[in-house]
C-alpha cells in the first residue's frame, strides 16, 4: 500500500486534523498525486500542534493500511521532519511526539517491508484536502471515511482529483466513481440523494456527457479543469468542484 499523509493546524497549537489516503500501490498510476484511494482518513484532533497532527496522520494511515491487510507500505509525506525522525536520522524530543513515534514504529513491525520519503506539498494535495475537510466540515469528513470503509477495495471516490473521462461525477460535490461500478443512489460524500440535480437534470453525469452538451470550462479553451471553492456553502474549504461553462453561464458541478 502507498500512504500519503498530512497534518494541519490553524495556529501552533490550534485546531488540528489528520488526513491520509491509502492507495493500492499495484494499480496503474498509483503514484500520481490524485490516484484513487481504497481508504481515506479525515480526522479532527482538537487543539494540537502541527507536528502532533503530522505524526497522528502517519499513525492513522499505517493502522488503516494494516487493517486492510497490507504487508508492505510506502509512506509519502510533505513533512521532512517526520520523515527524518521516522527513519531515525533526527531525534524526537517532545514527549507527546515521542509517544506517537513509538506508536508508529510498533505498527511498522506489522509489515514485512516499509519505506518513507519526502515529497512537496503539491503531490500530497489529496491528504491535505482531507485534513482541511476534517477541520471545515467534520460530518462530511466522517462520511468520507465511512464511505470508503463500506465500499472496501472498490471505493474509488476521490476528493479534489481531476475529472476522469472513465468516471461517474456527482452533480453536487464532484466526487467520482469508475464507470464500471453502479453509482450509489445517494452520494456517500455529500449525502445528496436527489434524482434530478445539476444542469440538464442529471444526478450522476460523466465527462463525455458534459462535452457532448457543449460545456466549456471557464478557465481553459479545451480541457475541463478544477477550481478551488471557498465561499459556496455546500463545499468545504479546500474541496474542489468542476466549473463548466453553459449557455446559461458558469455552473458548479
Amino acid at each position: 500500500m502507498l500512504i500519503r499523509a498530512d497534518g494541519a493546524a490553524r495556529g501552533n497549537p490550534g485546531p488540528a486534523s489528520a488526513g491520509a489516503v491509502i492507495i493500492d500501490a499495484d494499480r496503474p498510476g498509483a503514484r500520481e498525486p490524485d490516484a484513487a484511494p481504497v481508504a481515506v482518513i479525515a480526522r479532527p484532533l482538537g487543539i494540537r500542534t502541527n507536528n502532533f497532527a503530522e505524526w497522528t496522520a502517519v499513525v492513522l494511515g499505517l493502522e488503516r493500511a494494516a487493517e486492510l491487510g497490507a504487508t508492505e507500505v510506502e509512506l509519502v509525506l510533505d513533512s521532512k521532519l517526520v520523515v527524518e525522525q521516522l527513519m531515525g536520522r533526527w531525534r524526537v524530543k517532545e514527549p507527546t511526539l515521542i509517544a506517537l513515534h513509538g506508536q508508529a514504529r510498533r505498527v511498522l513491525l506489522r509489515f514485512t517491508r516499509w519505506t518513507a520519503r519526502h515529497e512537496g506539498r503539491a503531490s500530497n494535495r489529496a491528504a491535505d484536502a482531507l485534513a482541511n475537510l476534517a477541520l471545515d466540515d467534520p460530518p462530511a469528513a466522517r462520511r468520507a471515511e465511512a464511505g470508503h470503509a463500506a465500499e472496501g477495495q472498490e471505493a474509488l471516490a476521490t476528493i479534489g482529483g481531476g475529472p476522469d473521462p472513465e468516471a461517474w461525477i456527482c452533480a453536487t460535490c464532484g466526487v467520482q466513481y469508475p464507470l464500471s461500478l453502479e453509482p450509489p443512489a445517494a452520494c456517500p460524500i455529500c449525502e445528496d440523494d436527489r434524482q434530478y440535480v445539476g444542469w440538464g437534470g442529471q444526478r450522476w453525469t460523466t465527462m463525455a456527457k458534459l462535452v457532448a452538451a457543449g460545456h466549456r470550462n471557464h478557465f481553459a479553451d479545451e480541457e475541463p479543469g478544477l477550481v478551488s471553492i471557498g465561499t459556496q456553502p455546500k463545499f468545504a474549504i479546500g474541496q474542489r468542484a468542476l466549473l463548466v461553462g453553459t449557455p446559461q453561464g458558469n455552473v458548479l458541478w
